[in-house]
């Protein structure tokens, strides 16, 4: 047991709290080590801030979905809740279980065919553990359950409604089919494994997303964003390196345009890239934008909104506690899975 909490702390991103600005310093020698070509977007885009998140309250923005009603959905990590801005500007705050002496965290979230918000959460506690659906009535349920040693983090779903969760410490893709109870491993692979090197980032699969029919997930530790083909059975296809560099090496969520350009929260260097098709990478917000430490992004899913592009700031560094929710504008509409 004690193993395994000694893994499980390991993984929480709370641990940026204790050795962000160390990690910084190292991934930044070796980015200028690698030599990587990185270059600033023309026409910075002009960001909004819609809301802020008091990381001294554990507010750590972690990750974001946009309904097609234009509800936002915000998981905060080490507060195990759920914030939630209506369309008519009304929020809320939605609690889940948190035992007092066993670490609770809510990670992933994803809007389903149905429009209804489905949240990925961490504990120890297994009747816990698991995926919950928030309800239309803002109420909460348990609709699938999760081993208490799993670490799930990102979450995506495909057009057939399956759902998809990157376990960053057990290496793996867990798959739920619609209706089922339980999770199965879709996919393990070395690719998707934790690097416990000294220095990097000691995230295995971590962002998810399913582009035509593929499912990508980012393994920052491995400096990597790797392809898995869904085929047409549904089992997964044989997984590769689709992107790979130091450009990746602190990568966390990401999501992409219809073009399949790919916008990629770094958490470290406090950015955000953008990924053309051919893997050239350009630096499309910083730190001066008002970034500190974007843990997510996502599109809007309905008409304009499609070009509105959603950011979490995750606060990890106690210097500065403000954490936030960000929009900007970009000129290709997000692609959205239906």
């Amino acid at each position: 047991m004690k193993q395994f909490l000694d893994r499980l702390q390991l993984g929480l991103r709370f641990r940026f709290f204790v050795v962000g600005l160390f990690l910084i310093g190292s991934l930044l020698a070796l980015f200028v080590a690698k030599g990587a070509t990185i270059t600033r977007a023309q026409n910075p885009a002009v960001v909004h801030t819609l809301a802020t998140f008091s990381a001294t309250q554990n507010e750590h923005a972690e990750n974001v979905a946009v309904a097609s009603d234009g509800t936002i959905y915000v998981t905060l990590h080490n507060a195990a809740a759920v914030w939630v801005r209506q369309p008519d500007g009304t929020t809320l705050r939605i609690p889940f279980p948190k035992p007092a002496n066993l670490i609770t965290r809510v990670n992933g979230i994803v809007i389903t065919g149905e429009q209804e918000a489905v949240v990925a959460v961490l504990s120890q506690d297994a009747s816990i553990a698991g995926v919950w659906r928030i309800n239309d009535d803002h109420s909460i349920e348990r609709i699938v359950s999760l081993p208490s040693n799993a670490s799930p983090n990102g979450m995506a779903r495909d057009s057939a409604g399956n759902l998809y969760i990157a376990d960053d410490l057990l290496g793996c893709i867990w798959r739920v089919v619609p209706g089922s109870s339980t999770a199965e491993v879709w996919s393990q692979s070395v690719l998707l494994n934790r690097n416990t090197a000294s220095g990097v980032v000691p995230y295995g699969a971590d962002g998810i997303k399913v582009f035509k029919g593929v499912l990508f997930v980012s393994n920052p530790s491995q400096s990597t964003i790797v392809r898995i083909p869904i085929c047409s059975n549904g089992a997964a296809g044989s997984p590769e390196v689709q992107w790979s560099g130091p450009a990746f090496s602190n990568s966390d969520d990401f999501a992409f345009d219809v073009q399949g350009d790919l916008y990629v929260a770094n958490i470290l260097d406090q950015t955000i890239t953008r990924v053309d098709q051919e893997g050239h990478v350009s630096t499309f917000l910083e730190q001066s934008d008002g970034l500190n430490y974007p843990t997510a992004v996502a599109f809007g899913r309905q008409g304009a909104d499609k070009l509105n592009l959603y950011i979490t700031n995750g606060a990890f560094n106690p210097q500065y506690p403000e954490g936030s929710l960000q929009q900007t504008t970009v000129d290709v509409p997000g692609y959205v899975v239906h």
